[in-house]
């Protein structure tokens, strides 16, 4: 598997977990165990959505370490 398709599947995994754990609240808030619902959700919710903006970042890091490598240094003079 090549890194497109890892970070693809990262950001499937996390937006499901995501989808996830407002599911779980759902169900608790209608089992009426509100504070437990939101408590989960605060913890939890903003951890992802961090997870998933690294996603982009680390793309964006890893495509400029690509173009590092696939340059030569200017020798002196050569400008």
């Amino acid at each position: 598997m090549n890194r497109s398709w890892l970070r693809f599947g990262e950001l499937i995994a996390l937006s499901s977990m995501g989808f996830g754990f407002l599911a779980l609240a759902a169900y608790m808030v209608h089992e009426n165990r509100m504070g437990e619902a939101f408590g989960s959700v605060i913890a939890s919710l903003p951890l992802i959505v961090q997870a998933i903006r690294n996603i982009g970042q680390a793309q964006a890091m890893q495509s400029m370490a690509d173009h590092l490598a696939k340059s030569s240094p200017v020798k002196d003079g050569e400008e």
